[in-house]
């Protein structure tokens, strides 16, 4: 116990970017076992095929599933909060999804985009406490 609250004492940026790092990592775990409980469904909406991907799913198949929120930020600002952007849905280099398949899927799937984002917060957190905290040496 002792040894935990000298490295608060010492170094408290960098135990915070400890805890982001643990949460990142929490955060896709959970993702993981989401996706892989609701695979057929979100395959259903965005590859319309059931059956592209079986569950278990493999490192890469999972992370590129998981990367569909981030993806589509700019397209889920435009829905939810009613930003205007340019050049929506031309993301021909990742996959085709039109506004229908993007709202069918952030209205059955909402927890699929908050553990996304969240985990995407949490490392970001971490890289920028863990370079402060090695730049200021606290």
């Amino acid at each position: 116990m002792d040894t935990i609250l000298l490295l608060v004492q010492k170094m408290p940026m960098g135990i915070f970017a400890f805890l982001f790092l643990i949460g990142f990592f929490l955060l896709y775990f959970i993702l993981y076992f989401y996706i892989n409980k609701n695979l057929n469904q979100i395959c259903i909406i965005v590859f319309n095929d059931k059956n592209r991907y079986k569950s278990p799913l493999e490192l890469f198949d999972f992370i590129y599933i998981s990367f569909i929120p981030t993806t589509f930020w700019k397209e889920l600002l435009s829905l939810k909060i009613f930003f205007k952007f340019k050049k929506l849905y031309q993301k021909d280099f990742f996959m085709k999804m039109d506004e229908k398949k993007l709202k069918r899927l952030l209205n059955e799937f909402p927890f699929f985009f908050a553990l996304q984002y969240s985990a995407f917060i949490c490392g970001i957190l971490f890289m920028c406490l863990i370079t402060g905290s090695y730049y200021f040496e606290i």
